[in-house]
């Protein structure tokens, strides 16, 4: 028995080294992480990745609601589990999108719009594939951010992230508003004839708001100048769609024989931006697609 003992105690060990070998591959197989690699690994042989940020969980939308009795609506997350409401938007803000969702890297790459200059270009913010890639003061939790090469010598800073929520709902509010003045049968989108004669004049204030109330002018929902746009500001993104309110993905303007109408978005963000025609007043970004 004296003899075998080595021999029991070398075999338990091995069988433990192997169990723990092999609940560990098994375990990391189980993540959805889109870099195999690990600590012992050469990244440019076998791409790994530390941090977990390329482990996906569920794109979470959380629906906005008054009531805290609405299980997963934005106020029951306030109040009854605000940790998890948290942690669902520093998820987003940190995951690593992939080609396939129709966003991808090469972060920082300057090839954008080209600068008022005339040879510079920007930094297109669809060379991205994280909020985090800019907004990371501090450290992974979608503050602030670097300094980019954009519109100026000096660049600009990351803006600040916390409150860009409040930001899209104006957005989302004066398009509402404008959709009501156009959209004359209320079918979700604004066809040809309902646009003639029509302008966008809206509030800054909604009805019954006490303040000091001004009229903003955003154009005319109508192509008056016959370009195939919408003679609006900027800021409202048209879409075009058929007879049935259906996004036509290749039309260019009003004048494809298969649009009937358009709807719009109003791009909220990108201010400060020189509009040039044929040149968009803000790049591609990533916040479009992640809040689409």
């Amino acid at each position: 028995m004296g003899k075998r003992l080595p021999l029991i105690i070398f075999g338990f060990l091995l069988g433990m080294l192997a169990t723990f070998y092999g609940s560990h591959v098994l375990w990391l197989r189980g993540q959805q992480t889109e870099r195999p690699g690990n600590s012992l690994d050469n990244p440019i042989d076998v791409p790994r990745d530390l941090s977990g940020l390329s482990i996906k969980n569920p794109r979470c939308r959380v629906v906005h609601t008054t009531d805290a009795r609405k299980a997963g609506g934005s106020m029951y997350l306030q109040q009854v589990d605000p940790w998890l409401g948290y942690k669902w938007g520093w998820s987003l803000t940190q995951r690593e999108f992939r080609e396939r969702d129709g966003v991808f890297g090469d972060t920082g790459k300057l090839d954008g719009l080209i600068l008022p200059d005339g040879v510079t270009k920007m930094m297109d913010r669809g060379h991205v594939n994280s909020c985090g890639a800019c907004h990371n003061v501090p450290y992974r939790d979608a503050g602030a951010g670097m300094t980019m090469a954009k519109n100026g010598g000096t660049g600009r800073n990351t803006p600040h992230m916390f409150g860009a929520g409040l930001v899209e709902m104006i957005g989302q509010h004066i398009r509402l508003q404008a959709m009501a003045i156009a959209d004359t049968n209320r079918d979700g989108w604004i066809s040809l004839e309902e646009a003639k004669g029509k302008r966008c004049v809206i509030s800054n204030l909604s009805a019954g708001v006490q303040g000091e109330r001004t009229e903003i002018d955003f154009g005319s929902f109508e192509d008056l100048d016959g370009d195939g746009y919408p003679d609006l500001n900027p800021v409202f993104y048209p879409i075009f769609v058929d007879e049935n309110g259906k996004r036509i993905a290749w039309a260019k303007s009003l004048n494809s024989p298969e649009v009937a109408g358009y709807t719009f978005e109003v791009k909220v963000f990108g201010w400060g931006d020189l509009f040039v025609p044929f040149r968009p007043p803000t790049s591609t970004t990533l916040r479009a697609f992640t809040s689409a």
